[in-house]
């Protein structure tokens, strides 16, 4: 059995295809920049290199990678799964396209503006509210609500 076989059979066996024609092949693998138990990239290990499941599908389909310099993006309807490997939902661009995708997609986390952090300083200094519940609020974590309180984040924001 050759190499393409051989990783090819393992990539096959890591896709559950959806029942609706349209939808996501999401990969069951193993995840690559977890943050959590279902979130990340899928990818497979060929010759003790990692490749992110989503290229091998475009390397499937197309019998391509993406060049140099441009990555494989997720155009899936509804807000894209990092785990889809439907070719149908994948196209190639420059990751300045992927990231305005991610944004538009509402798959980034929103950023604070100075008036934002002015009011959350206030509100939180008033008391009566977490800064779990701000960053709700806000749509960034708690984290992010913590440094701009504490100065250690946006510390030019008076």
């Amino acid at each position: 059995m050759d190499k393409t076989t051989h990783w090819s059979i393992r990539y096959w066996d890591s896709i559950e295809k959806s029942e609706d024609p349209d939808g996501c092949w999401i990969w069951t693998g193993s995840l690559k920049n977890k943050r959590h138990t279902n979130e990340g990239y899928g990818y497979l290990t060929i010759d003790e290199v990692p490749e992110y499941a989503h290229r091998l599908a475009l390397l499937l389909d197309t019998g391509t990678m993406p060049a140099k310099g441009l990555v494989t993006r997720h155009r899936c309807p509804g807000r894209p799964d990092s785990r889809c490997c439907n070719p149908a939902h994948l196209s190639v661009g420059t990751q300045s396209e992927n990231m305005r995708d991610a944004h538009d997609d509402g798959a980034l986390p929103r950023t604070l503006t100075p008036e934002a952090v002015r009011d959350i300083r206030a509100r939180y200094n008033a008391g009566g509210i977490t800064q779990r519940e701000l960053g709700l609020e806000y749509g960034v974590a708690q984290s992010a609500i913590s440094y701009a309180i504490r100065g250690i984040n946006w510390a030019h924001v008076a």
